[in-house]
């Protein structure tokens, strides 16, 4: 995963620089929601920093066939 993502995001022109804190836990916010691929590229930047991601999404996410790869 973190190799597709790291090619996702060169591919969509993203660099992705600096590095983690360093603390333990710490809130990483993908805001705003202004087009369809703020999750995807939320998602790409925690594969690529091998990041174990909790994240909140409205009820229609986790409907019908997405459900169980969105949960």
């Amino acid at each position: 995963m973190r190799l597709g993502s790291l090619l996702t995001l060169r591919l969509l022109g993203w660099k992705l620089s600096g590095k983690l804190p360093a603390a333990d836990r710490f809130v990483m916010i993908a805001h705003p929601h202004t087009a369809s691929v703020d999750l995807t590229l939320m998602l790409a930047v925690a594969f690529a920093f091998h990041l174990k991601l909790h994240w909140i999404g409205k009820q229609s996410l986790f409907a019908g066939w997405r459900g169980p790869f969105m949960k």
